[in-house]
C-alpha cells in the first residue's frame, strides 16, 4: 500500500532540491518508526484476533515515539573508552599519595595512569552525542 502526503506549496516554496530530498528521507524514517511502534503496540493488545492497527494505536505510537525517542547504539570504541576511563580514574584515585611523589618508581606509573584517564575522559566528552 502506498500512502502519499500532500504538503501545501506555501510550506515548501523555499526548499532547495537537497532540502526537499532530505525532507522526504526524514518523513520516511519517521513514518517507519511510528509504524514499527504501532505494530508493537498492536501485537501487545491483540488477543489472537486478526491484526489491525487503528487510529488510536497510531496516536499512541506517535506519543510514545515523542516521549521515548530511539537511541543510537554506542560504538564499541566508545564503550571501551568508557571502561578504560572508569578503571583508570579509579586507579588514579588509588595511587594518589602526595608523600610518594618524590620517588620516580611511583611517580611515573601514577602519571601514566593519570594521562590515560584524562585522554579517555576527554575522548568521551568530545564524542558525546546526547545532544543529537
Amino acid at each position: 500500500m502506498k500512502i502519499e502526503i500532500d504538503i501545501p506549496d506555501e510550506k515548501t516554496e523555499n526548499l532547495s532540491p537537497t532540502a526537499e530530498t532530505r525532507l522526504k528521507t526524514v518523513i520516511e524514517d519517521y513514518s517507519s518508526i511510528v509504524l514499527d511502534e504501532a505494530s508493537r503496540i498492536e501485537s501487545t493488545r491483540n488477543s489472537g484476533n486478526e491484526p489491525e492497527i487503528t487510529a488510536t494505536i497510531i496516536d499512541d505510537a506517535v506519543e510514545y515515539s515523542k516521549k521515548f525517542p530511539t537511541r543510537k547504539k554506542k560504538s564499541s570504541k566508545k564503550i571501551w573508552a568508557m571502561i578504560i576511563a572508569f578503571i583508570s580514574t579509579v586507579f588514579t584515585g588509588g595511587l594518589f599519595k602526595t608523600e610518594k611523589f618524590n620517588e620516580p618508581e611511583y611517580l611515573f606509573p601514577f602519571l601514566g595512569v593519570f594521562l590515560i584517564s584524562v585522554i579517555s575522559n576527554i575522548y568521551i566528552f568530545l564524542n558525546d552525542n546526547s545532544n543529537e
